[in-house]
């Protein structure tokens, strides 16, 4: 049965809690090439290189009804008055569906944060982030 998917099958996991109203996300994986070309070839030739990682999410800036700030342990790795943790790293896990999995999970550092606001719309925090090692679980892509 062909089947599209949309926002409500996906989830947004930090530390594999379902955290932050999350407007969407997304994930970029890049592969570097590595040349092999030897004398005597007339045309370069290349193997697969070191992966990365790269993404961004956008958060809803959203208060509990206990006045904590949904996704503040995203925000604070970028936005504070002190100087950065050496290893903050989280665990991120993007799901597009559930059953059967459909996910990455990667450990992350929070690269940038961006709080914004306009007249008649909600405040998001838009949040990067960089993997900071090879991925734990991946199933996006079969």
């Amino acid at each position: 049965m062909a089947k599209y998917f949309t926002g409500t099958d996906g989830a947004f996991l930090v530390d594999g809690k379902q955290t932050a109203k999350i407007a969407n996300w997304s994930l970029s994986a890049q592969t570097s090439t590595l040349e092999t070309t030897t004398l005597g070839k007339y045309a370069r030739e290349f193997v697969a290189g070191i992966q990365s990682f790269t993404g961004t999410a956008n958060l809803y800036y959203y208060v509990d009804s206990n006045d904590v700030l949904d996704g503040q342990e995203l925000l604070d790795q970028v936005i504070r008055t002190s100087a950065p943790d050496r290893t903050p790293q989280h665990s991120l896990t993007l799901q597009v569906q559930d059953v059967p999995k459909r996910s990455v999970t990667l450990k992350v550092v929070i690269t940038s944060a961006n709080i914004s606001t306009a007249v008649g719309e909600l405040v998001t925090a838009t949040i990067a982030f960089t993997g900071t090692e090879p991925l734990a679980e991946a199933s996006l892509a079969g």
